[in-house]
């Protein structure tokens, strides 16, 4: 990863539009060589879209964004998807939108970004004459939903709405929100698929994340083009003239998180070895700076004002310190 900074160059916070703070350059060698490390594969096609990049910060509304803002190619995410390991089997806020819509008896959603279909699976498992439809830009992610006998469209979610004016009880879209080049105008197109009293959730990566303590390359572009935080999201709703509340997990204990994030740091995803162990200790002391600053990010960490599941569908409002995940529910 080079350490050169563009001096020359000066932007714009695509969400509250104040002057961003320019982080250092990435050049498309360093990804292409990280995403082979990632997933123990070689990169034959030329196609995947990859190409130089900056990082930028906004201090008035905590936005991260890359410059410039340009979402993985249709070569990168036929590559990316097909990797066995890329979906999720399960993820903590499905049950919580699921549960969200039995309480409002919502009768349709639409899955934006549906991947795999996992998630409407799980809705018409456990919702009574529930309608499902997914909208995808993978054909490998729309085939696999029409296998098991979902409804699914390939398209984004721009072109959708001028082929199908339909609107929706709840739009839903996991993790998809961190991919797109443009957050204020993917936000407005998705509420405007909700019905009246019907609700928009959207999750992302809670930033700063501990894989950002280290480089994770599915963090940053072509994959992960933006980073979102609570303030962050709060600036989107202001602008939409939206209502908002946040749903995050109880964070881990503190030793959990550091040693996690160590963890990553020094041996990173494909590789995990105990913190007492002699390799481990011979890398605290060899770079005592990094270990040092990695336990005071987490003592300093963000609280989050959220809503938190306690036992059996119980849920509480509180403020804790902010987990990794964080689920958004818009509506009008």
């Amino acid at each position: 990863m080079g350490k050169i900074i563009n001096d020359n160059l000066e932007v714009c916070c695509p969400i509250c539009l104040n002057k961003g703070r320019i982080g250092s350059l990435v050049k498309n060698d360093f990804t292409r060589t990280q995403l082979e490390k990632y997933f123990g594969d070689k990169i034959h096609s030329k196609d995947l879209g990859l190409y130089d990049f900056n990082m930028c910060y906004c201090i008035n509304c905590d936005f991260e964004w890359s410059h410039p803002m340009k979402p993985g190619s249709h070569g990168f995410y036929s590559w990316i998807t097909r990797k066995p390991q890329y979906y999720c089997k399960e993820r903590w806020e499905w049950n919580i939108v699921i549960s969200d819509l039995i309480k409002k008896q919502y009768k349709s959603v639409l899955d934006v970004g549906c991947g795999d279909g996992k998630f409407l699976v799980k809705c018409e498992n456990n919702i009574n004459n529930i309608k499902c439809l997914g909208l995808d830009t993978s054909k490998y992610s729309v085939d696999s939903c029409m296998n098991q006998g979902i409804n699914a469209v390939l398209s984004d979610v721009k072109e959708y709405s001028k082929i199908d004016k339909k609107k929706y009880d709840a739009v839903t879209a996991f993790h998809c929100l961190e991919h797109v080049e443009n957050p204020v105008d993917f936000i407005s197109d998705l509420i405007n698929l909700v019905n009246k009293d019907g609700s928009l959730y959207i999750s992302t990566p809670y930033a700063p994340h501990p894989s950002e303590l280290w480089y994770e390359v599915l963090s940053y572009p072509p994959h992960h083009l933006t980073r979102w935080r609570k303030k962050s999201y709060e600036s989107i709703a202001k602008k939409l003239n939206l209502k908002l509340s946040f749903y995050m997990p109880y964070a881990c204990s503190l030793y959990q998180r550091v040693v996690n994030s160590l963890s990553l740091y020094w041996y990173g995803v494909n590789e995990r070895k105990p913190l007492l162990s002699w390799s481990s200790f011979k890398k605290m002391l060899d770079d005592p700076i990094s270990f040092v600053r990695i336990i005071f990010r987490h003592i300093v960490r963000e609280k989050v004002y959220a809503i938190r599941n306690i036992s059996n569908g119980i849920q509480k409002e509180n403020k804790l310190t902010a987990d990794y995940l964080i689920l958004a529910k818009f509506f009008k």
